[in-house]
């Protein structure tokens, strides 16, 4: 596990293999508000906004395709599809260290595929592989909701370290880790199946 050194804004990532998180040192319902007026100024609309469980989830938005910045490109941009939808769920929890939240985002995918045969052809949407790339990007913003810089907060967000090794036992895929590693693992994967999750009991 590793961790970023904590900034003067009090927020840093910490890391354990691919898995990413932010650590706030402030409580989860000062933290919650800052993340909700974060997503309403990328006019992301929420499905789920959820204080008492600490979780926000956004509503599919589909993925444009990006052609440059002119006018006539950003006019494409908006009515061109990359067949690529998009959510994320973002929890807010406690943080180990009283006085902190800890914060992760998971991403998840839909990509247009089309069924039937050429004579009556149709697309329908299908889940896609959960995209790093874009948890990490939206870890990067969040931390300069908290005051980091943009180069210093995509400087955090694009470090990886390697993975655990895991074990089999009985059927049961098993983290060799502790108890705090199994909970954000076991967290971040319902978050990434879209599960909704009413309670959580260490």
């Amino acid at each position: 596990q590793a961790a970023a050194p904590v900034s003067k804004t009090g927020v840093k990532l910490e890391r354990d293999g691919s898995q990413r998180w932010l650590v706030v040192q402030d409580a989860p319902d000062r933290v919650l508000v800052r993340v909700r007026n974060h997503l309403a100024g990328r006019k992301l609309d929420m499905a789920i906004d959820d204080p008492k469980s600490g979780i926000f989830e956004t509503e599919w938005k589909e993925r444009k395709i990006n052609l440059g910045t002119n006018a006539l490109t950003r006019m494409l941009s908006s009515v061109r599809s990359t067949g690529l939808r998009d959510k994320f769920r973002i929890r807010i929890e406690p943080g180990r260290v009283a006085g902190t939240s800890e914060v992760y985002v998971s991403h998840q995918g839909l990509e247009e595929v089309v069924i039937g045969d050429s004579s009556n052809p149709a697309t329908t949407w299908q889940p896609r592989a959960t995209d790093r790339e874009a948890e990490a990007q939206l870890l990067a913003a969040l931390m300069t909701s908290f005051g980091l810089s943009e180069q210093e907060a995509k400087d955090q967000a694009g470090q990886a370290v390697a993975g655990s090794a895991l074990k089999v036992k009985d059927g049961l895929l098993l983290q060799q880790q502790d108890l705090d590693r199994a909970w954000r693992r076991v967290g971040q994967a319902l978050d990434r199946s879209g599960f909704v999750i009413e309670d959580r009991d260490r």
